[in-house]
This record gives structure tokens, C-alpha cells and sequence, in this order.
């Protein structure tokens, strides 16, 4: 497309234009992405991606034990401190495999796999913060409305921790970006260009995302699940996972907040 051409486009469809641009994958890769058995190694690698967490649990689970003499592990795993270093730690032991996963591919095609897109104009953060913020405020009141209480999971973590900059570094800072990286990033990614299409894989990412959040009631677990399709589909109207995680920073931050000013999220 000339120059001429481009300026005679209204801002928002050039936008629109290199943004799609952007998350179309080479040829060869994306007749490779088509293949129906690439759905299923990404949900084998997703399960893989879970081993390194699973051996730092148990890891943390030997010492806390046998060094620290812990009798109820299951109250000690709750403590606010420990629950933030593990958040900390598991994003440290699982991102190494998330890049190994990607190793083979293309480097071109792998920033557009894992959303690595240039920036971002800061007027599109802001329609899209703005986005998030009608999003809590409805959330709020629909828990005001049906009179939900804060997750005794919530509450439990402010009552236990006694460092609370720890736990916003890693609830606030840490989870989003390592969270986006894996769902939005790594696994939206590997699927949107298979047969099951992107609509598919907003679906499939969401639910995913909301089961790993299983510590929260049915009610709570509606509005992780809201917010995964949010998250995901900032992703697929943007092609990167920049503004995924900059709303799933903007909806912690607010809920961690709200809670130790309000004790509501």
C-alpha cells in the first residue's frame, strides 16, 4: 500500500490494517498451524508447562516440612507471604519452557505467536483501560446487588501477609505477565490459526484460564471467566499480549486496593 493510499485511510482502519498484518503468520508456518494435531500438542505442552510447577510445590512442600517443621501445610501454603513467593517462583520456573516451546519457530513468527508486537499507542491504552473500568464498576455492582462477600480466599491472604509489597509485586505485577504470556500469549497464539479459529480459541483460553482459578466459588469463577474474554479478546483485536496484561494489571491492582482499603475486590 503507497503512501498516498495510507493517508487517505482513516487512522483506526490503518490500525486495524497492521494490526491483522501483524498476527498473520508466514506461509509455511501457517499451513503447519492448520494441522489439527498442532490443537492437540498445545494442549499437551500446556499440561507439560505444569511440571516445573508441580516440582517447585513439592519442593517447597520437602522443605517446609522437614526443615521448617511445618504440621498444617495446607494453612502454611496459605499464608499471604508464601502464596506470593510461590506466585513469584512459579513464574520463574515455568517461562524458560514456555521460550523452549517456541524455540523452533521462526523468529518473526514467534513474537507473532507469543503477541511480541511493536508498541502500542498509548490512546489505544486508554480506550482499553477505560474498558476495564466499566468492567469493574459493573462487577461491583453486581456483587453489591447479590450482596457477595470478598472471597475468604482474598481475605485470608490479606490477614496472613505481613510483607503486603511482596504480595503486589506478585499479584499485581508478576501473575498478569507471566499469566498473559502462557494463555494470551503462548497458547492463543498456537491455536488462533487452527481449524478451531480464533473465536475458538478465545473460548478455550477463557475456559482454561478460569480453571486454574478454582480457589474461587461459582459466582467469583463467572466474573474470572468474564474477564478472561476480555483479556483475550484485547488479544485478538490487537494481535499483541501488551494490552492483555495491562488490563489484568489495571484489574488486580484495583482489587488488591479496594480490598486492603474497603476489604471488598
Amino acid at each position: 500500500m503507497n503512501d498516498k493510499l495510507m493517508k487517505d485511510l482513516p487512522e483506526s482502519k490503518m490500525e486495524n490494517e497492521q494490526s491483522e498484518a501483524n498476527q498473520t503468520p508466514s506461509l509455511e508456518y501457517a499451513e503447519h498451524l492448520t494441522e489439527h494435531k498442532y490443537i492437540f500438542t498445545t494442549m499437551g505442552w500446556m499440561a507439560l508447562l505444569y511440571i516445573p510447577t508441580l516440582i517447585l510445590s513439592i519442593a517447597v512442600s520437602i522443605y517446609a516440612g522437614a526443615v521448617l517443621k511445618v504440621e498444617d501445610m495446607n494453612s502454611w501454603f496459605m499464608d499471604g507471604d508464601v502464596t506470593a513467593l510461590l506466585g513469584i517462583g512459579m513464574a520463574i520456573v515455568t517461562l524458560p519452557f514456555v521460550f523452549y516451546a517456541t524455540s523452533t519457530t521462526p523468529v518473526t513468527d514467534k513474537n507473532r505467536l507469543l503477541g511480541l508486537q511493536p508498541s502500542i499507542a498509548p490512546k489505544q491504552l486508554l480506550s482499553w483501560g477505560l474498558i476495564t473500568a466499566g468492567f469493574i464498576c459493573v462487577w461491583w455492582g453486581v456483587n453489591a446487588t447479590l450482596e457477595i462477600e470478598t472471597p475468604e480466599f482474598m481475605v485470608g491472604l490479606k490477614a496472613t501477609t505481613d510483607n503486603v509489597w511482596l504480595l503486589f509485586l506478585a499479584i499485581c505485577i508478576v501473575a498478569p505477565i507471566f499469566e498473559e504470556i502462557l494463555f494470551r500469549g503462548f497458547m492463543f497464539g498456537r491455536l488462533e490459526h487452527t481449524a478451531i479459529g480464533k473465536w475458538g480459541t478465545l473460548l478455550i483460553t477463557s475456559l482454561v484460564f478460569t480453571f486454574i482459578h478454582g480457589q474461587y466459588n461459582a459466582v467469583e469463577l463467572t466474573m474470572v471467566f468474564s474477564l478472561a474474554l476480555l483479556l483475550g479478546y484485547s488479544r485478538l483485536k490487537t494481535g499483541n499480549i501488551y494490552v492483555p496484561i495491562f488490563i489484568h494489571m489495571l484489574n488486580n491492582t484495583v482489587s488488591m486496593v479496594t480490598l486492603y482499603l474497603f476489604e471488598v475486590v
